[in-house]
């Protein structure tokens, strides 16, 4: 059982048809020590596919030190892995284009949806061992601990630093700057802009039941989940000047969703995966609970829907679909097989 989606399973593409399939094999992991990032908690198997005869062109093993999110799509066919104690960049043929050590455990990355900027966060430690673990028992969860959030340019090399508390939600950037999240009084919130140059302005004011998610995706686009006065979830896609692109009402059985967009900017996909029971947002679930998934696909600069696929036995994944980066394909894993659409038009 879990509480929420994980992060095991990710899809992504480094070419036309070179499709990254990375997955936790659930073997045996030798435990090795991974620099500040601690010891190793769990390895993921990142195997290359040929999507045109299907065959494996290269593998390799990621020794992770934490069961967080571990890669990020980047422009141009390019990935962002965290791997050990530091963050690569991957591109076709698995070959390794940039290396970004990492002095602590990782929090989160960032990216823009131009892959101008990347935010990453640091755990600073707060405690000793001893009194951190004695804290994690009295408090049932993790203590509160400092971040260092390192802002790079689209070189890696580091531009701006600041810190924050591990509490805090990781910041949602548009190739513009980053938008962020405000609670109002009376269930009312306001998505504002702050710019790279320090500008303020107001992108979308509304009312949610519950609190919402923001996150963003190319090609500079806002996913925006909230819940009407019945709680049932409204997902909006909106642009970085707040107009709405796409608008969606879940029906009762939704229960999770996401949104990715296409490296050349040309389309974006969005997911919902549905329950064959009525399941409550925190609860324990698994994967048996899922009976199926949607994903539309739509064109970005007018919303047109070109692709509507529905899956069965979904992954219970995060990441588990990936457009092709000139959006031709679509790949969607589910828990038995990986399916490759074409998208029309494409």
């Amino acid at each position: 059982e879990m509480n929420s989606f994980d992060n095991d399973e990710a899809l992504a593409y480094l070419g036309p048809k070179e499709l990254l399939v990375a997955f936790n094999p659930h073997g045996l992991a030798p435990r090795h020590a991974l620099g500040r990032a601690g010891m190793t908690l769990r390895v993921i198997r990142a195997v290359v596919v040929d999507t045109g005869t299907h065959k494996v062109t290269h593998t390799v093993d990621w020794d992770l030190a934490d069961d967080r999110e571990y890669l990020w799509p980047l422009a141009d066919g390019r990935v962002l892995v965290h791997v050990g104690s530091e963050l690569r960049v991957y591109g076709e043929g698995l070959k390794i284009l940039n290396r970004v050590p990492l002095d602590g455990p990782l929090s989160f990355v960032r990216v823009t949806p131009d892959g101008s900027f990347v935010a990453v966060g640091v755990i600073r430690e707060r405690h000793t061992a001893q009194l951190h673990a004695e804290l994690s028992e009295s408090l049932s969860g993790e203590p509160e601990e400092d971040v260092e959030v390192l802002v790079l340019n689209r070189n890696f090399e580091p531009i701006a630093k600041s810190t924050a508390r591990s509490g805090v939600m990781a910041p949602t950037l548009l190739n513009e700057g980053q938008a962020k999240l405000l609670a109002l009084p009376n269930k009312r919130y306001r998505v504002s802009m702050l710019t790279w140059d320090n500008q303020i302005s107001t992108l979308a004011r509304f009312n949610s039941s519950c609190t919402p998610e923001l996150s963003s995706f190319s090609p500079d686009l806002i996913f925006l989940v909230s819940c009407d006065k019945s709680e049932a979830r409204e997902y909006r896609v909106l642009n970085a000047g707040g107009k709405l692109a796409l608008k969606s009402y879940a029906s009762s059985n939704d229960f999770g969703h996401g949104a990715k967009g296409s490296a050349n900017q040309a389309v974006f996909a969005v997911k919902t995966v549905q329950s064959s029971m009525s399941l409550v947002p925190g609860d324990p679930f698994s994967a048996s609970d899922f009976s199926s998934e949607e994903l539309g696909v739509y064109r970005a600069n007018d919303g047109k829907r070109l692709l509507g696929v529905r899956v069965n036995l979904p992954s219970s994944s995060r990441d588990g679909y990936a457009l092709a980066p000139d959006s031709s394909q679509l790949a969607v894993l589910t828990r038995d097989q990986i399916a490759i659409y074409s998208v029309p038009g494409n």
